[in-house]
C-alpha cells in the first residue's frame, strides 16, 4: 500500500513505479539533448556572423573579399636582381586568380555540405 492506499496490488504498484520511473529518465535525456540542440545552435550561427579565414567568399562566394593572391606560393612578392618588385607574368597572375577562385568556391561547397548534415561546427577544421 503506497500514498493513499487506493492501490492494494503490489505488481501493480511496481509497474507504476516502473512507468514513473521510464518517463522520468526520457524526459532528462530530451531535456539535455535539447539544450546541447540550442548550444549548437548558438555555436553555428556565431560562426556564421565571424569571417572564417578558411574559406574566401563566404558560402557561395558572398559577402567576403576575396583574399590577395600569393606570388608563387611566396609570403612577398617576387623581387628582380636589382632589388625591384618584378611586374611578373599575366598569364601567371590570371592562373594564380582561377586557382583562388576555384578554392573559393570548393570551401563554399565543402561549408554548404557541411550544414547539410548538420556538421557546421567543423567546417575550420
Amino acid at each position: 500500500p503506497e500514498g493513499l492506499g487506493l492501490i492494494d496490488d503490489p505488481l501493480f504498484i511496481q509497474v507504476g513505479w516502473a512507468f514513473l520511473n521510464i518517463v522520468a529518465k526520457f524526459s532528462f535525456i530530451f531535456y539535455i539533448q535539447r539544450c546541447k540542440d540550442m548550444y549548437c545552435n548558438r555555436l553555428k550561427t556565431k560562426r556564421e556572423l565571424q569571417p572564417s579565414r578558411h574559406h574566401a567568399g563566404g558560402v557561395g562566394g558572398r559577402g567576403m573579399p576575396m583574399p590577395m593572391p600569393m606570388f608563387h606560393g611566396m609570403m612577398s612578392p617576387p623581387m628582380g636582381e636589382d632589388g625591384m618588385m618584378s611586374m611578373g607574368n599575366a598569364a601567371q597572375d590570371l592562373e594564380n586568380e582561377e586557382i583562388a577562385k576555384k578554392k573559393a568556391q570548393l570551401a563554399a561547397v565543402v561549408v554548404e555540405t557541411m550544414n547539410f548534415l548538420g556538421m557546421a561546427q567543423h567546417t575550420d577544421r
